[in-house]
């Protein structure tokens, strides 16, 4: 069939506000062959008075008790009648082609996950640049997402096989069985997601709860896809990356280089963007600490071999932090000229 049925899935939850423009996107798709299911979670604000506006367009699904995200999303395959299942969160909404575009990739390449560039709205404003090949994908998966689950189109097989689990950061621990089970990913270059940050969602709470016992989840699961063994000492340091805990004592920072150069030699990382946001989000920290610290952390972050992949903006601004809290202001003319060197290199 050139032109499958895709059954697009809301789970939607006290977004009253953010679901009518949510809905819009979807109904003014370009592909016309789709089914928009909503399960609602037991709201308790104004979105089932919107949803009703919709009832000629949705097929909606009201729980008589609160599921909780996980659960509402395993819902999908009950509920849903297509072989596609597209993926959407409530509070955010998606480009006019983009299930058009993300269809024509699944059928010409056959993959069973594909995603696409994500631009975040609202109380941030950034565009992605996940990797597009499943191999790079997966790489990702060893320092964080290169892929959103809202926006994500997946086959049905997929979900009957690894369903979502109850845990924190249950998009990445998916991702990571998805992978282990042999499926296929892929990205289309375009922007196809337009994610909502506001005060109120639940990724924005999740990143605040996330702590070092989540990481330690996070990192058995790794433990399946792993391609060599973690000593006692990487498994420290990976769990502090990926819990973006940071690290006690700035030494540390170098080390943790060294153990992301072991871990480059075994999977792909070049175009891992998580890498150069892990520094980034690192100095940051440390900057705000101790302006000292901070330069050295920059000038060991600059000489290694990932910093090209970070916008001379970024680094710009990480500098101006620290140049403002230096104790010794000797240091900056040193730290400034050499900056000025590297760049022109």
């Amino acid at each position: 069939m050139s032109n499958p049925l895709v059954s697009v899935f809301i789970p939607s939850y006290n977004n009253a506000h953010f679901i009518a423009e949510c809905l819009n996107s979807v109904i003014a798709q370009t592909y016309q062959n789709i089914e928009i299911v909503v399960s609602d979670d037991n709201s308790s604000d104004n979105t089932l008075d919107v949803l009703d506006s919709y009832k000629d367009s949705i097929r909606l699904y009201k729980n008589s008790v609160n599921l909780g995200m996980v659960d509402n999303y395993n819902k999908s395959t009950v509920l849903c009648k297509a072989d596609y299942i597209f993926f959407l969160d409530s509070d955010d909404f998606i480009d006019s082609q983009c299930i058009e575009i993300m269809m024509n990739a699944a059928i010409t390449s056959d993959a069973d996950v594909i995603g696409c560039q994500v631009k975040t709205v609202g109380f941030e404003s950034a565009i992605s640049k996940f990797p597009l090949e499943s191999s790079d994908i997966i790489s990702c998966l060893y320092l964080g997402n290169a892929m959103t689950y809202s926006g994500s189109l997946v086959k049905r097989t997929v979900l009957l096989s690894v369903p979502k689990k109850k845990t924190l950061a249950h998009d990445y621990l998916f991702w990571i069985d998805v992978a282990i089970a042999n499926y296929k990913f892929l990205n289309i270059p375009e922007i196809g997601l337009f994610y909502r940050k506001h005060q109120s969602n639940e990724t924005r709470l999740k990143h605040q709860l996330l702590d070092e016992a989540e990481a330690k989840h996070r990192l058995h699961a790794l433990d399946s896809l792993s391609a060599f063994k973690f000593s006692d000492n990487e498994r420290y340091l990976h769990e502090r990356m990926v819990s973006k805990l940071g690290f006690t004592h700035v030494n540390e920072f170098g080390a943790a280089l060294n153990w992301l150069t072991r871990l480059e030699s075994k999977v792909n990382l070049s175009q891992d963007l998580a890498v150069s946001h892990f520094y980034q989000n690192y100095a940051m920290r440390v900057a705000r600490k101790n302006a000292g610290s901070g330069v050295n952390v920059l000038l060991n972050y600059l000489s290694s071999k990932f910093y090209s992949q970070t916008k001379i903006v970024d680094i710009l601004a990480l500098l101006v932090m620290c140049v403002f809290k230096l104790n010794n202001k000797h240091e900056v003319p040193y730290f400034a000229k050499w900056l000025f060197y590297k760049f022109k290199r």
